[in-house]
């Protein structure tokens, strides 16, 4: 287990490292990869459905870094614009002002924050007012950027604008944080998004879940289970339970499992082949998860 640990760890890393390399044009969607991994598959699964369901997660995974990466760039344009600028003052917002109009398909707003966590100015201009002084000292993304010095996201959470995150930038000119750019990002378009582009690929009876870290689920396409936990041993069979753990474990995979049949979900009882994939985003992770009848 703590190998599989650091290996999802060392993905990380990794794809960090070469973030810091100039991006010199966007890699569509794409399924396939090595499969020399399967051996440690559940040999009961059907190998030839699995690695179709995992590789549909993978593909996933992929139109949604495809999504994120524009916005991202966007976003360091932002994050460049700023150094030097007073974040209070009415030139900080005539730059925030301008990102937004680049970045409106992913962000409800966009602000600056000052390094001991207070939000000083936002744009569009309906959210200035309301925004200012808010304190996010305490809130993960901010914490992880002034303590690493790096772009960070935050937990899924739930408001008036629907399911978001947090998504933050140093600002660093010199050798310490002069301040940090925050953008409210949709986690609701990024999922549509990636989804509508895949329309075409999806299977008859396919569900699609998608998973923090710790097993929290922040997307149902039933809109059952969010923010439940896909190991909850309240919700779900020890079956369930045991393939959960895997899947919180391992980079990705597949294997079979008996459904639960629960009330008012789309996804009945019965024998299901479920596949997954890590998504790395910046200094963390969502997981996809795909299922399908086995019949």
């Amino acid at each position: 287990m703590q190998h599989m640990l650091s290996s999802r760890w060392l993905r990380i890393f990794l794809f960090l490292l070469i973030l810091a390399i100039p991006l010199t044009g966007m890699v569509f969607i794409g399924c396939g990869g090595d499969d020399d991994d399967d051996d440690d598959d559940d040999d009961d699964v059907p190998a030839e459905r699995g690695r179709v369901v995992r590789d549909l997660a993978s593909a996933y995974d992929q139109q949604i870094m495809t999504l994120w990466n524009v916005f991202r760039l966007r976003m360091l344009s932002g994050q460049t614009e700023l150094e030097g600028i007073d974040i209070t003052s009415d030139a900080a917002f005539d730059t925030l002002d301008h990102l937004y109009t680049t970045v409106n398909e992913y962000a409800h707003y966009v602000s600056t924050v000052g390094p001991a966590g207070i939000l000083r100015r936002s744009a569009p201009a309906e959210w200035d007012t309301v925004n200012t002084g808010t304190d996010l000292s305490s809130a993960t993304a901010f914490v992880n950027v002034s303590a690493n010095l790096i772009p960070s996201i935050g937990p899924v959470y739930h408001n008036q604008n629907g399911w978001c995150f947090h998504y933050m930038r140093p600002v660093i000119p010199g050798q310490s944080l002069e301040s940090v750019l925050l953008a409210e990002a949709s986690f609701d378009t990024l999922m549509r998004r990636t989804f509508a582009y895949h329309s075409q690929q999806s299977h008859e009876d396919e569900c699609v879940l998608i998973l923090e870290p710790d097993g929290r689920i922040i997307y149902d396409e039933d809109g059952e289970f969010y923010g439940e936990y896909f190991n909850n041993e309240d919700l779900f069979s020890q079956e369930h339970i045991a393939v959960a753990d895997r899947i919180l474990s391992e980079t990705d995979g597949y294997d079979t499992y008996i459904s639960d049949d629960v009330p008012g979900h789309g996804e009945t009882g019965g024998e299901r082949i479920i596949g997954w994939d890590d998504v790395i985003v910046e200094d963390s992770y969502w997981i996809m998860v795909v299922t399908e009848p086995v019949e």
